[in-house]
């Protein structure tokens, strides 16, 4: 229903390139779902902080558009869907998937807390 919600939206992107709340990512959260093996525990957190986010107005990163912090997103946005890729279609070591693993749980850390941020440095223009 939140997807649906978001679809639905006809603000769901912001004059200065964001998104408005969680986009609907969730071929993205069932693909990373399957990457990690999460626990059902871990996954209906997960989905359920996703579903929240959808209807809270913060100004999500929208990583190829944007233009605060562009210099940063752009190159670590490459680097982690190479990494994505090679996760999805690789037999990679336990040790190279704990990499892999962590590089995409930042990457995901970085977009959450430079939105947060930026929606509220934003707020005020």
């Amino acid at each position: 229903l939140s997807s649906a919600y978001q679809f639905s939206r006809t603000d769901a992107k912001t004059n200065d390139n964001y998104f408005r709340g969680f986009p609907s990512l969730w071929n993205l959260f069932v693909i990373l779902n399957i990457i990690f093996k999460m626990e059902q525990i871990t996954n209906l957190i997960t989905m359920s902080i996703c579903i929240i986010t959808s209807f809270i107005p913060i100004k999500f990163i929208y990583p190829s558009k944007t233009k605060e912090l562009r210099k940063i997103t752009i190159p670590i946005t490459i680097i982690s869907c190479l990494i994505f890729v090679v996760s999805i279609f690789s037999e990679l070591s336990t040790t190279t998937l704990k990499i892999a693993k962590t590089v995409l749980i930042l990457y995901f850390a970085y977009l959450t807390l430079a939105s947060i941020y930026l929606t509220y440095k934003t707020r005020n223009r």
